[in-house]
């Protein structure tokens, strides 16, 4: 069963899950909706990860809010945070925004030690960010960079 006030809001219910769960159509496609709330004004969604594809490369990338093309909606400094996993992968948040860089020993297994979070900064409706991990080898499989 399928409900909205208009299309951009049509919530779907995900029947291959038990129970099952509800998605509208975003940006990047399907995401999952885990709450709404009237008294708060906010809908929380379950983004994807964004891979960083190992590359020694710095490259700009953007990260849009999932509703933003339907309705004026805003990232939240309260409920979003940027975490970067993985040792020596580093992501900037642009304007200056701060970066977060987990480091880890050379013979390290890096379990619990290989992330960093920042805040998001508040009302951005998308985010841009640099990232790169200057250690991996131009021949590396993807698996290296996570």
């Amino acid at each position: 069963m399928n409900c909205s006030a208009n299309a951009p809001f049509t919530i779907i219910s995900n029947e291959s899950f038990n129970p099952p769960r509800p998605f509208f159509m975003g940006q990047i496609g399907f995401e999952e909706l885990v709450d709404i709330s009237l008294a708060t004004k906010t809908v929380k969604v379950m983004q994807s990860v964004s891979p960083l594809n190992c590359s020694k490369d710095r490259k700009l990338l953007q990260l849009a809010q999932p509703m933003a093309a339907f309705y004026v909606a805003t990232f939240s400094s309260v409920y979003n945070r940027l975490v970067v996993v993985g040792c020596q992968n580093v992501v900037s948040l642009l304007p200056s925004n701060g970066e977060c860089n987990p480091i880890c020993a050379v013979s390290s297994t890096c379990e619990g030690m290989n992330c960093c979070q920042n805040v998001i900064p508040p009302r951005k409706s998308e985010i841009e960010f640099f990232y790169s991990n200057p250690n991996v080898d131009s021949n590396a499989s993807l698996t290296m960079c996570l």
